[in-house]
């Protein structure tokens, strides 16, 4: 006598359906790009924290507190995946932070293009954060 396991029976349907849907599962390819940055601030690292830490529209993955920050940026569109990676490190009123950003992007736009818009984006975020962070 043969015994077939419930989650053996779903992969034999899963697996004898395959073939069914393959021309309805679409496949694109996609570059990951990855852009750094980084900014001495002259203020405490618990004021720049405060400041890094104060964002909306985004997830967070990962959180050490003070040290290491990591958020998922969730466009509405879903069109793309958007991570990034901040850590903050400093004594007294001088810190340094440092952004590592990782996003997908299609094969047949100008990723050139593109990169250089988030190189932008992400000076122009850590100056302003730079500002806010010396001004708490």
């Amino acid at each position: 006598m043969r015994i077939i396991l419930p989650g053996m029976v779903i992969a034999l349907v899963i697996a004898a359906s395959a073939g069914a849907v393959d021309d309805d599962v679409a496949v694109s390819k996609m570059a990951l790009i990855t852009v750094d940055g980084s900014v001495e601030i002259d203020a405490a690292p618990a004021k720049v924290w405060s400041a890094l830490t104060d964002a909306d529209k985004v997830v967070v993955i990962y959180v050490d507190a003070g040290k290491e920050l990591r958020l998922a940026h969730v466009p509405d569109s879903g069109s793309y995946l958007c991570q990034a990676r901040f850590t903050v490190s400093g004594q007294g009123t001088h810190t340094l932070v440092h952004v590592t950003e990782q996003y997908s992007d299609a094969l047949d736009v100008p990723t050139d293009r593109d990169t250089a818009i988030s190189k932008q984006m992400i000076a122009k975020y850590l100056g302003e954060l730079k500002v806010l962070a010396e001004k708490k």
